[in-house]
């Protein structure tokens, strides 16, 4: 965080991966520009780290000592999903005067006056600057409810907005509207913008390209796993095709996360559907299935990589029995998280006819999160910069080695696609930003299929990071996975 006069920068941190709120290491660096002199106050958690960055940045440099000092701390709350994020943020909304969000009390410090705007808040969006002065942060709280917030010279003033129920919220204008996610009847999202149910103008409809398409054909398929647990996929088909008609599948399975008929992937508008190619292949005569991959439930001593393998090809003779569905013409898509899943199968099996991995992790041991980009910092805490560590030392991520690299190096080594490409003979598409976390491993898996002769394609998307945004790249990221798919597939 820079202060008003851009002439210091605030910088919280924290330097260990931990199951623990707090470890202790947290802290915040405050570096003066001009002098280059470099000032550290230690904080009680992640979330007090970030507090104090705010702290600092909104304090003129001589009374940082004495507002630092004087704070009343903040305890870390309990974490989120997501391998351990901190739902915790703070703000300088101007000069002497920050917001602080913990859990579920955002508060307004001022000086050493702390006063709470709103509790039990599920939700809050980054303040933003009016054009009449002032700063408006809009809440989603528990209930359902909105709440926007108009803090101005020091005061706030806290209004509810009558929004409708199947709302969720985005963020809001510099005029002081919303904008919220609206769940339609035909099964879209619409993004509206308003400040009640009565003012929503013109609705945002994402996706034009497939405004002619239905909602996918989508039922659930079970199938019991070895433990005796009923495992529940969801198998979309495409609507330009007539029923009955078996098309070959693109499987998509992400740790944890639990199919449903309503879900995303479903929805011809999700914002989603944007930056994965899933509504497009269906629009091209793919069937679509997506598969659980429960980790929650996972033995430390069993091996990530052989354990995901494990969970997915068993859903290819329950698929084989369906009748959407051309048995045996499999191919798998995924992106980060679910693109280790890819590389786990490209590394264990023959049964996929082509497999496409994106911005995903093919060596554990080189997945260090620097302070290079903001996305890299969210799993210990929302926004806190981690420096020096290895992703999958935590504890709490979904393909957890367990203990450090330096004293689990094998297991490490087992647990890297890249290290188990010996076997691997499946067509590969392979995609990452140049400014994604491990570009450099993704190559290495280039170099290595290319080498053995496996049939394998890499596309490096300049000025992108871990989630492909730009237009132009996205059209290519579609395009190349349907004609990829397309050349291995047999599609009728």
């Amino acid at each position: 965080m820079w202060s008003s006069d851009s002439r210091r920068l605030a910088l919280a941190t924290r330097l260990s991966y931990s199951s623990l709120p707090s470890t202790g290491d947290d802290a915040c660096w405050e570096v003066d520009i001009a002098t280059r002199s470099v000032r550290h106050w230690s904080a009680l958690s992640v979330a007090d780290a970030e507090y104090i960055a705010a702290l600092v940045a909104a304090t003129p440099a001589a009374d940082v000592d004495a507002v630092v000092n004087g704070r009343q701390a903040l305890a870390d709350p309990p974490m989120g999903m997501g391998g351990g994020q901190v739902m915790a943020r703070a703000w300088m909304l101007a000069p002497g005067l920050v917001s602080s969000w913990a859990g579920e009390t955002l508060s307004l410090a001022q000086g050493s006056e702390v006063r709470v705007l709103s509790d039990a808040c599920a939700t809050v969006a980054s303040p933003v600057a009016m054009r009449n002065g002032g700063q408006l942060i809009v809440v989603t709280r528990k209930d359902g409810r909105f709440e926007a917030i108009r803090v101005h010279d020091g005061q706030h003033r806290v209004h509810t907005l009558e929004m409708p129920a199947t709302a969720s919220l985005l963020s809001a204008t510099v005029d002081g509207r919303v904008w919220c996610r609206l769940d339609a009847n035909d099964g879209s999202w619409l993004y509206v913008a308003g400040r009640d149910a009565s003012d929503v103008t013109s609705p945002l409809v994402l996706n034009r390209h497939l405004a002619e398409i239905r909602r996918p054909r989508a039922r659930e398929v079970e199938r019991t796993s070895s433990d005796g647990k009923r495992l529940t996929g969801v198998l979309m088909t495409p609507t330009s095709t007539p029923a009955g008609t078996r098309s070959p599948v693109i499987l998509w399975a992400y740790p944890n996360s639990v199919p449903r008929l309503d879900g995303w992937l479903s929805r011809l508008n999700d914002d989603s559907a944007i930056t994965y190619p899933f509504q497009y292949l269906l629009a091209q005569g793919f069937a679509v299935f997506q598969a659980p991959l429960p980790m929650l439930d996972r033995p430390d001593a069993a091996e990530p990589l052989d354990y995901v393998s494990g969970l997915i090809l068993p859903w290819l003779g329950v698929l084989d029995q369906q009748p959407e569905v051309q048995a045996g013409q499999y191919g798998f898509w995924g992106h980060s998280d679910a693109g280790y899943v890819a590389l786990a199968l490209l590394a264990t099996t023959d049964r996929f006819k082509a497999i496409a991995a994106a911005s995903t992790f093919p060596d554990l041991a080189a997945t260090l999160y620097s302070a290079r980009l903001p996305f890299q910092t969210l799993d210990c805490a929302a926004h806190l910069i981690q420096t020096d560590r290895w992703y999958y030392e935590a504890d709490t991520q979904r393909y957890r080695v367990g203990g450090s690299l330096w004293r689990n190096t094998e297991r490490f080594v087992r647990n890297s696609a890249l290290f188990r490409l010996e076997h691997a003979t499946t067509p590969t598409l392979l995609m990452v930003g140049e400014y994604d976390a491990v570009p450099r491993s993704m190559e290495q898996v280039y170099s290595v299929l290319h080498g053995k002769g496996v049939p394998v394609e890499l596309a490096y998307y300049w000025g992108e990071g871990h989630m492909i945004s730009s237009p132009e790249n996205l059209h290519d990221l579609w395009t190349r996975s349907e004609q990829f798919f397309r050349r291995n597939l047999w599609l009728s």
